[in-house]
Parts: structure tokens; sequence; C-alpha cells
């Protein structure tokens, strides 16, 4: 096992490469260099720059999920008011240009098996826990839906929209203000549709 305060030091330093450039054009020498570690300390750990990207980029999944699940608990099970919050809270966290840059380049990044390993996609998954933590803390009663087929694809309706404002911000197509102007305006259509089904 990796030793923490060397783990701490590799994790710091890979994460401001990864921010500098792409994983493609990323460096083990500057990493390396940056960590002060040897370069077999980092072998020992790490088959690759793939697998170490692919450990960082993991790390900041688990991060979201759990200060999701917070969100969720904080709000006593209110799904829309946590994504509320959780997305406000996270453009905000990107406003850093280090933290843009790095969470840009995990999205440019990403092939398919690099997905595979870091999204819950089954029991055994690494992320699954999370994962599990966050649909256990949604109070579904508060949103007035009459079936799990409704709940999913609510799921997947704030998830696209998520997906779809994040790339947009992350690639200076919107700004900050704007970003949240259109994620406001959307909640808010979705809030007044479950409340119109709610009240029929």
């Amino acid at each position: 096992n990796l030793a923490p305060e060397k783990r701490e030091l590799i994790s710091a330093a890979a994460r401001k490469e990864f921010a500098r450039v792409p994983l493609a054009e990323a460096s083990i020498a500057r990493i390396i260099k940056d960590a002060d570690i040897p370069r077999g300390s980092f072998y020992q750990y790490f088959e690759d720059k793939d697998d170490l990207f692919t450990q960082i980029a993991a790390e900041e999944i688990k991060e979201k999920f759990a200060s999701f699940t917070n969100k969720v608990i904080q709000k006593e099970g209110d799904l829309l008011s946590a994504v509320e919050e959780f997305f406000e809270d996270y453009i905000q966290h990107l406003t850093a240009e280090e933290n843009k840059k790095l969470e840009r380049n995990i999205f440019l990044s990403m092939n398919e098996k690099m997905k595979n390993k870091m999204i819950p996609t089954h029991k055994e998954h690494p992320c699954m826990e999370g994962f599990k933590a966050v649909m256990e803390a949604i109070d579904r009663a508060k949103l007035g839906l009459a079936s799990e087929k409704e709940f999913k694809y609510l799921g997947k309706m704030i998830n696209g929209m998520l997906f779809r404002l994040l790339t947009q911000f992350l690639n200076d197509i919107t700004s900050k203000e704007e970003c949240l102007e259109i994620f406001r305006f959307e909640m808010d259509i979705i809030k007044r549709g479950l409340k119109s089904k709610q009240t029929n």
C-alpha cells in the first residue's frame, strides 16, 4: 500500500500536471520531480500515467458522491434542493482556474475503459457504496412520483442537464453567470412540473 504522505505528494503533483495539460501530453517525469520521489517509487504503485490519471479522476468522483450525499442529508432527503446547492457550489469551486483546467482535462481525456473503472455500474464497483448512499438519502415521497420508472427518468433528466451545462462551462461556451442562470431556469421548470403533477 502507498504510504499516506507519499500518496498526498504524488496526488498533488499529478493534479497539478493533469490541470496543466491533457493526459496525452502529461509527463511522468514532471510529476516525479514535483513530488520529489524516486522514479522507482512511482512504478511501485502505478502501472503508468493512465493508471494514475484514472485514480485521480476516481477520487474526484468519490468526493462528488460524498458531497452530494451530504447535501441530500442536510436537505432532509429533498433531492431538488440538494441538486441546486450542490451544482452552485460545484461551479463556484470551478471558478478557481486550476480546478477548472483539471476538470476539463478529465472530461477530455477519459476513454471508455477509464469510465468503466470510475462510474458505478455494478455492485462490486468501488464507487457503488457512494452511489447507494445517495439513493438511500433521497426522500422519494417529496418528489410525488408514481413509479420507479418515473424516478429513474427524473434522474436521467437531471444528469443530462448537469452534464450539458458543465460541458458548456468547462469549454468556455458559457460564463459562470450564464451557466447558473440557465441552471436555475431549467430547475424551476422541473420543480413546477413536479408540483403540477402532485396537484393533479
